[in-house]
């Protein structure tokens, strides 16, 4: 009989526990929304919208040497060209 009134006193504290945890998160949710509406207001009206600014990006190039040979009026042609 006591260890079954030790348990189920153990889930009531749970419940009840549990059921506020939620009440609190639900409280500060609420604020935050409401708050953030406000303050994204104040905070346009001094400083502007918010600005888009895309990501850097790197890049680099190179000259390579391509060499050919042909054969021209029976003489060997080399020729060289940069890309």
């Amino acid at each position: 009989m006591k260890i079954s009134l030790r348990i189920g006193a153990i889930v009531f504290i749970f419940f009840c526990t549990s059921v506020a945890w939620m009440i609190l998160g639900a409280t500060i949710f609420a604020r935050t929304d409401s708050a953030d509406t406000r303050l994204r207001y104040q905070v346009n009206a001094n400083w502007g919208t918010e600005h888009l600014q895309s990501p850097p990006s790197a890049s680099y190039s190179r000259l390579v040497t391509v060499r050919s040979e042909s054969t021209e009026n029976g003489k060997k042609v080399v020729k060289t060209s940069r890309q």
